[in-house]
């Protein structure tokens, strides 16, 4: 249901790597860069130049990474299809080149492409394909664990996943990871948005974006905009959601459709959010 979710980009290319992958890995750090500052177009770009470059000194491992990379941004964009052809081939080339921890990641957002897509039996599907026996820290634990409440929303369990998005907030701040942090409270938000609970959706967006505040992630800030927007015109803070919603439309990055007009997002409870999510 979120578009927004975990910065899990995979640098192409490597740190360690001797020279032949040196070009990969210069469009890989432009690519992030990108990314992380609202650039989505700009970052694709740089990925698909990455994955050429990787592919000519033939870095089979690089490649699938850059495929991976290049879903990812899609997934931000919204583009679902797109998002799910390039996973797919990411996670084919992991699992050949006996690569697990890509593949788990790769199947992972396979997952979160069909839970955007409303496709629950394929989600689930992936989900076991994905989720490891055993998980590796808290990063990957959350991960999961995300994963899982999102499953559950898709069912109505909403006390279950809240639980485990609990828990996942739990494995965040042991690890000071700011940008989970703050996706575990969009998730909150939205489920408490859903059941008109306004004030405690307020609360939450709060604490999403005070979150969002120590991560360089200028892309994901437009979605927590708009959602407190939605949530001040329901509280009937008229100026709260103005500025909310400007503040919004203003830094939304490029490629993302441009939000609804005001007065849809004026409207309360509005549908528009699952949009949005």
């Amino acid at each position: 249901m979120w578009v927004a979710f975990l910065p899990l980009l995979i640098s192409c290319g490597g740190a360690g790597r001797p020279d032949p992958g040196e070009a990969a890995r210069m469009y890989g750090a432009r690519a992030s860069v990108n990314f992380t500052s609202g650039n989505l177009l700009g970052a694709l770009a740089e990925y698909r130049k990455a994955y050429v470059a990787a592919a000519r000194v033939d870095l089979p491992i690089e490649q699938a990474q850059c495929l991976f990379n290049i879903g990812r941004v899609n997934y931000e964009l919204g583009r679902l299809d797109s998002a799910r052809d390039a996973f797919s081939a990411a996670y084919r080339d992991f699992t050949y080149y006996r690569d697990p921890e890509g593949a788990a990641s790769a199947a992972g957002f396979i997952a979160l492409v069909n839970v955007q897509a409303a496709r629950y039996d394929s989600a689930f599907a992936w989900y076991e394909r994905g989720r490891p026996n055993r998980l590796s820290g808290n990063a990957e634990t959350a991960f999961w664990l995300t994963v899982q409440a999102q499953l559950c929303i898709m069912k109505d369990r909403i006390p279950e996943a809240m639980g485990y998005l609990d828990r996942a907030m739990e494995c965040y701040k042991e690890e000071k990871m700011y940008s989970g942090m703050a996706q575990v409270d969009y998730c909150r938000a939205a489920v408490a948005y859903a059941a008109a609970r306004y004030d405690e959706a307020r609360g939450a967006l709060a604490a999403s974006l005070a979150s969002l505040n120590k991560t360089p992630e200028r892309y994901r800030r437009w979605r927590v905009l708009l959602a407190s927007a939605a949530v001040s015109f329901c509280l009937r803070d008229e100026e709260a959601g103005v500025r909310c919603y400007t503040r919004a439309v203003d830094c939304v990055p490029r490629g993302i459709a441009a939000p609804p007009p005001i007065e849809s997002v004026r409207k309360c409870p509005g549908k528009w959010w699952e949009h949005y999510r």
